[in-house]
């Protein structure tokens, strides 16, 4: 993990860490597929594992605000917070 330290110090939190790594990692590998099969002719092989992951990186921090609390509804798939009314 080229020197990286993690961050928890007991044995569950590091192996929640551990697992959301190798989630990421698995994420981003799948997604480097897709888009190398969007491009006919173009060998996955050849993709860059470091600029998809400083790809998905950039955009993560570009998106900070995106989704805002106003925005989210107890019909939501993805959470379950309730509504909570905009505020001008």
């Amino acid at each position: 993990m080229d020197g990286r330290v993690l961050r928890s110090g007991d044995p569950t939190g590091i192996e929640q860490e551990m697992w959301s790594l190798l989630a990421v990692y698995q994420t981003l590998r799948m997604v480097m597929l897709e888009a190398a099969e969007a491009r006919p002719g173009t060998d996955p092989d050849r993709c860059s594992f470091t600029i998809a992951m400083e790809t998905a990186r950039d955009l993560i921090v570009q998106a900070v605000g995106v989704i805002t609390l106003a925005s989210t509804t107890t019909d939501s798939a993805f959470c379950s917070v309730p509504a909570v009314p905009a505020t001008p």
